[in-house]
């Protein structure tokens, strides 16, 4: 069981262990506030941790952990795996698309000049229905993503200005 702290960190409760060990994010003072907002194992060895500091790669066999320099500047708020690419959601910066794979790194902002931009730059959640749609919660709404056009599409439920913390689906596959 993984386990989130709001300071400094995350914690892996294996079942058959009475102590958990504590996985220090490196690099930060001890006074710093870094706050573990999200992760996302890949299903291998590597966990994705996503902090106020940036986004961390934690090795489950070495149990090392280490930043992701291209992530460093970001405060990283929401991770989701689909296939081999990492969703990964910031809080002011849009969303970023990582492929595992390749490296390449595609960026999705807000812009009030073009069309089709994912609805806020602070992003909530990101989260993939059982019918394969990406849906992104944001501070300004709830959007989906249309992955042939790489357009993003408001979803008018509520008022375009309704703080989205999280979605899911219930086993109906209702949002």
């Amino acid at each position: 069981m993984w386990v989130m702290t709001e300071i400094r960190g995350v914690s892996y409760l294996p079942l058959y262990t009475p102590l958990a060990p504590f996985i220090k994010i490196p690099n930060v003072a001890a006074d710093d506030k870094s706050l573990v907002y999200a992760f996302c194992h890949t299903g291998g060895s590597t966990v994705y941790v996503g902090t106020t500091t940036g986004l961390y790669k934690y090795d489950t066999t070495t149990h090392s952990i280490t930043p992701c320099e291209a992530f460093a500047k970001y405060k990283v708020t929401a991770l989701m795996l689909d296939g081999h690419r990492l969703w990964i959601g910031t809080w002011q910066n849009g969303v970023k698309l990582l492929n595992l794979l390749t490296g390449e790194i595609r960026s999705y902002t807000y812009s009030e000049s073009v069309p089709y931009t994912v609805t806020s730059n602070k992003i909530r959640n990101i989260f993939k229905s059982s019918k394969g749609i990406v849906y992104v919660s944001t501070n300004w709404g709830l959007c989906r993503y249309d992955a042939r056009t790489e357009h993003f599409f408001p979803l008018r439920i509520l008022n375009s200005m309704t703080d989205f913390v999280n979605v899911t689906e219930d086993n109906n596959g209702l949002l």
